[in-house]
């Protein structure tokens, strides 16, 4: 069905669940058996009355004449004309027109019409339609069909209904307008379920006599869709439909119209030859008045009545216009305007002007102090009858005088509250002892109260709008009890339909119905959105419901309707959280991650491709980033850190004895071991304090320390460590870094000892040496125990990596970066030299390396040269980010023996969540060992050389493909892959245009055109976009040319990205002067066509385009 119009069919309406029809008939006999001949078996006119109609109708012309107005040529008709005649015809073809359409619109009630149907499907059906029928009025098909769902979900059958309750019943209903309705259909299925054995009855007259919210429109539609009983239906649509069929122009609520029109969709549906069901028959016209025979602009030539609609004979000039005689004469109808359009009927009605009301609605919240994070709101349930009978609300003083000032409203509210607890809150007094209850003064008391802002909101009879006054109570152990100093259900506090006199002299509005006290709650501020129902939001919200609740809470809070400066603060920023909030729930991926992350979710940097993911890949990505969330947050509280360093004397196992294997591996030992343990907490954005402790081997007390971070700027910060035991050494440290320059000063002393310990100072300074290079020197100077000069030149050369305006560029046009199916093609060269020089040694120190940010990999060697000799440093560090892992080997060669040291960093594994370091230093030799030496150098790289093979590149092929093979599904439902075929049938025409006049000309046709991945291996064959129609559409004078920088390939018009993130390229296959080119344009290149690099020849199938010149070189 449709939405039904909001116009009322008579004095009822199926909204008040009265009948349209049946304010206007004495019994119900008379509502459902008319005579069929009601039209024209009237009364004779007397000749008295004759002579009176001629005589108005000659005052009526002349007075037209006098004033310029043409009389309306419709005005004077037989009443023979609001007649059906042809019914048989008119039924076949709108039953045919029906078929079609049934299911166009995806209703889940609407079904095929079965007649073999037992009682208890039939009872079924009825039920699915009374709940459609019901959830229909005054709403959209779009708004219902969710509702209805679910609504059948939970309540499949009528006996399911009967056992609710009207909390489970509106809850299901919030959003949908009209509570009313959904508290009539709980009563009604308790009545069926309880007089008719859980089937609603199978008569139209029964139906609309004995079940709450039935009217005669909803009793003749269960009726004839479910029970195929022939009876008519008569709603805003068809009501549309038969005046204009019938040509109808009078009063569409007067009792003659009615009864006409009602009797004209009887005889729609009345037995026939053919025997069409009645159910599609009503339905059928009920769907044509809904998207046909619409209010504004019907589509006449798509409707299948219309050779029988006299409204659009009339207006065709196709009607007999002679005026009838008078006996005959319509009395209905009014005359109509002189320009003759369908729209014209029906007679637009008269509407009365809602009545206009203020309520004040009362935000009653109390806390023990202003500061209390503990908010607590008063809520009451509202009567059950009424607007929004049943549900939870805030109190409320309705119907005030719209005249009232700010104070007034104040007064009001205060008023309201002293009546509703029976205490005054006026000053903050304290609460006597005594034993009974009485009335008096609370511990609680107004700390503040102020008007928000007004709501309006339209019914279909009264334009409520509602004023929030914010009270705050504050004081006391527990919220004031409306038991405590009054009696409950007493008539002065709430009578039913009572007006209540304040002081300030105004008449107090309140609640109909039974004591609001009696039902009251003060309920927490995280669950009063649940608990108010109309105003909540859950996670299964519809769009529509999100975008109701905002446009209700930003008229709310929106900053221009508050007068007062603090109150318009306040709303400002609610207002930009509402805001925010829409932006978040309006769009389906923020809401997701909202949904499962929370507020931090939408903090993160989603990378940009996850949007067009898969529903596996978008949720794995959400997982990890739940478990980094986690670990944020637990690292965030203390911040705790852990060394483990252990050093391993393996020297007897390699050094040349007598013992056996056994007795070798029984004499390692750990040489040292010393474990410290950090933890950190933040006082403020600037301040961290710390605590650590640290055990070692040989010592038998623990060594306390406390440190104290603090950051005065983003480049300025300093450190303090003071460690709690004799004698009690500290260290202060600062460091200034300004991205060229960095200094980094400490000092090292004891408190406790100060002239048995020598202090120290150390200074290291780092400066970066040219404006556009990376070339850096640092100078470091010790002084104190063993000083020492350290020089550096440290030099670092990228490879593979874009500039930061080149990512910038990347990131506006959606290309993003691929990794490498090596993985060996970014990363960087780092170098560094120098010289130490230290008291009696001084040494050439010498380090090179590669950072192979692809696969987490850093390599380094290093040497140093001084008089004790050469050493030979080798190190590997393998990184995993997705874990948090990092693990090292490095091996030191020299004179003084062989070490291997092992080192794991743990920054937040899945055994301990916690940032942790183990550091494993192992001696191997005492002194220089060749075999040694190999074994833990040449003997490492080559096994990582082989897992790199036959480990990491396999895997990264597979993951390659694994992506690649997202991105063609991605490609096959993307929603740019459709609009981009939108753009290429526009361009279309002009492209064989444009070949055509090329060709005549033997100028440049392009052939075929590819835009996609760069390799050309069969697992990305299809992640190619026939890009030939764009780009012939772009030729100009035999001539292409495509401007590299803003106006990249993703710009053009009929190209989008097929595959994202991967590099790609343009493959171009043309003709000029009648012979063939081939160029292939990787992406962000200039396109030049044509050049003579591109002419094919017997020796060469394309040529790459590398070089592009200043312009097009054409053939000559």
């Amino acid at each position: 069905m449709s939405k039904r119009r909001s116009s009322r069919l008579g004095r009822g309406s199926e909204d008040d669940w009265n009948d349209a029809g049946s304010s206007s008939s004495g019994t119900d006999s008379s509502d459902w058996v008319r005579d069929k001949n009601v039209g024209t078996n009237r009364k004779i006119k007397t000749t008295r009355k004759k002579r009176k109609l001629e005589g108005q109708s000659q005052h009526t012309a002349s007075q037209c004449n006098s004033i310029g107005i043409p009389m309306e040529r419709d005005s004077m008709h037989s009443e023979s004309r609001h007649i059906i005649r042809s019914p048989e015809p008119m039924r076949t073809a709108l039953i045919q027109w029906f078929a079609e359409v049934r299911d166009s619109r995806g209703m889940p009630w609407r079904k095929l019409s079965n007649i073999s149907q037992n009682p208890e499907e039939r009872s079924q059906r009825a039920y699915e339609v009374w709940v459609s029928e019901i959830m229909l009025q005054q709403t959209q098909v779009s708004t219902v069909i969710p509702y209805y769902t679910r609504w059948m979900q939970n309540f499949p059958t009528l006996e399911d209904l009967a056992k609710a309750n009207v909390e489970q019943v509106n809850a299901l209903w919030k959003g949908l307008g009209y509570y009313s309705r959904a508290s009539r259909l709980l009563e009604g299925a308790k009545k069926a379920v309880a007089e008719y054995g859980g089937s609603l009855p199978n008569n139209a007259k029964e139906m609309q006599k004995s079940i709450p919210g039935i009217g005669r429109y909803s009793a003749g539609a269960i009726c004839s869709i479910a029970y195929g009983e022939r009876v008519p239906v008569l709603d805003g649509n068809v009501h549309r439909l038969l005046s204009r069929i019938l040509a109808l122009h009078a009063p569409p609520k007067a009792k003659g119209t009615l009864d006409l029109l009602w009797e004209a969709a009887n005889v729609m549906v009345q037995e026939d030859e053919e025997n069409h069901n009645p159910g599609d028959i009503n339905q059928g016209l009920i769907e044509l008045g809904s998207t046909i025979c619409t209010v504004r602009g019907p589509s006449c030539d798509k409707c299948p009545l219309q050779p029988w609609c006299t409204a659009y004979q009339i207006t065709s000039g196709k009607v007999d216009e002679s005026v009838s005689d008078m006996e005959d004469t319509c009395n209905l109808c009014k005359p109509i305007p002189p320009k003759l359009e369908v729209t014209i009927f029906p007679m637009k009605a008269d509407r009365k002007k809602p009545r206009e009301e203020l309520d004040i609605v009362n935000l009653v919240e109390w806390r023990q102090g202003t500061e209390s994070e503990e908010r607590l709101f008063l809520l009451v349930k509202r009567p059950k009858t009424g607007l929004l009978a049943g549900l939870q609300d805030f109190p409320a003083c309705m119907n005030v005088s719209k005249d009232s000032s700010t104070e007034a409203i104040k007064s009001i509210s205060l008023e309201f509250l002293d009546t509703f607890f029976g205490s005054s809150f006026r000053q903050p007094t304290t609460k006597s002892a005594g034993k009974g209850p009485r009335r008096g003064a609370w511990e609680s008391s107004v700390s503040r109260i102020s008007i928000i802002g007004d709501v309006p909101h339209v019914f279909s009879h009264i334009r409520k709008t509602y004023r929030v006054v914010w009270i705050l109570l504050t004081g006391g152990d527990n919220p004031p009890d409306p038991y405590a100093n009054g009696i409950a259900g007493a008539s002065h506090i709430l009578a039913p339909k009572s007006m209540t006199q304040g002081k300030s002299g105004n008449k107090m509005p309140v609640h109909n119905g039974s004591d609001l006290r009696a039902e009251s709650a003060w309920t927490p501020m995280n669950e009063v959105a649940d608990a108010t129902h109309v105003l909540n939001l859950s996670k299964g919200a519809s769009p529509n419901e999100v975008q109701e609740r905002y446009r209700s809470l930003s008229l709310v809070f929106h900053p221009d309707k508050q007068q007062d400066p603090e109150a318009k603060e306040v709303a400002t920023r609610n207002f930009l959280k509402i805001q925010k909030a829409y932006e978040v729930l309006s769009d389906p991926f923020l809401r997701e991650i909202y949904d499962q992350l929370g507020p931090e979710g939408l903090n993160f940097n989603w990378p940009e491709g996850l949007r067009s993911s898969t529903v596996e890949e978008f949720r794995q990505k959400l997982a990890d980033v739940k478990g980094e969330l986690r670990r944020a947050r637990q690292n965030a509280v203390l911040s705790p850190q852990g060394n483990l360093h252990c050093v391993v004397n393996a020297i007897p196992l390699f050094h040349p004895s007598h013992l056996s294997s056994a007795e070798r591996l029984s004499s390692v030992s750990f040489a040292s071991y010393s474990l410290r343990h950090k933890i950190q907490s933040r006082i403020n954005e600037q301040t961290n304090v710390g605590l650590g402790v640290q055990v070692r081997n040989g010592t038998n007390r623990l060594d306390f320390s406390g440190t104290v971070q603090h950051h005065f700027s983003p480049r300025l910060s300093s450190m303090a460590v003071l460690h709690l035991r004799y004698p009690f050494q500290t260290r202060l440290e600062a460091s200034y870094m300004d991205g060229t320059n960095s200094l980094n000063v400490k000092a090292v002393g004891s408190l406790g000892a100060p002239l048995f310990f020598r202090p120290a100072l150390s200074a290291s300074l780092t400066r970066k040496l040219f404006r556009k290079r990376a070339e850096q020197a640092s100078i470091d100077v010790h002084v104190g125990y063993r000083p020492h000069v350290k020089l550096r030149l440290i030099s670092p050369r990228p490879f593979g990596l874009k500039t930061s305006t080149e990512r910038n560029e990347d990131n506006e046009r959606g290309a993003g970066t691929s990794a490498s199916l090596s993985g060996l093609e970014m990363g960087v060269v780092f170098s560094s030299y120098g010289l130490d020089l230290e008291q009696g040694d001084p040494k050439l120190v010498g380090e090179f390396g590669v950072n192979l940010l692809e696969l987490g990999t850093t390599l380094k060697s290093g040497l140093t040269l001084g008089f004790s000799g050469i050493n030979w440093l080798f190190s590997a560090i393998w990184s995993i980010p997705s874990k948090s892992l990092d693990f090292s080997a490095t091996t030191t060669l020299g004179r003084a023996g062989v070490v291997f040291v092992f080192e794991q960093l743990t920054l937040s594994a899945r055994i301990s969540r916690l940032e942790q370091r183990l550091t494993i230093p192992v001696v191997l030799s005492a002194e220089y060992n060749g075999r040694l030496a190999l074994s833990t150098t040449v003997l490492p790289a080559f096994a990582g050389v082989l897992l790199y093979r036959f480990v990491v590149l396999p895997r990264r092929r597979a993951q390659r493909l694994a992506h690649l093979r997202s991105a063609r599904r991605r490609l096959e439902e993307s929603e740019e892959r459709r609009e981009r075929d939108s753009v290429e049938k526009f361009l279309r025409d002009v492209a064989r245009r444009h070949s055509q006049t090329e060709k005549s000309k033997q100028g440049l046709v392009i052939l075929q055109a590819t835009y996609g991945s760069a390799e050309e291996s069969e697992s990305v064959q299809d992640l190619t976009l026939d890009v030939t129609i764009p780009l012939q559409a772009l030729v100009r004078n035999s001539q292409l040319f495509i401007a590299s920088g803003e106006e990249t390939k993703l710009n053009i018009q009929g190209f989008f990205d097929p595959a994202p993130s991967v590099p790609k390229v343009l493959r171009i296959h043309y003709l000029f002067c009648e012979q063939k080119h081939y160029a292939e344009i990787p992406d962000c290149r200039t396109i030049v066509l044509p050049l003579l690099e591109h002419k094919v020849d017997a020796s060469a199938t394309y040529v790459q385009h590398d070089n592009i010149p200043n312009g097009p070189r054409n053939h000559t």
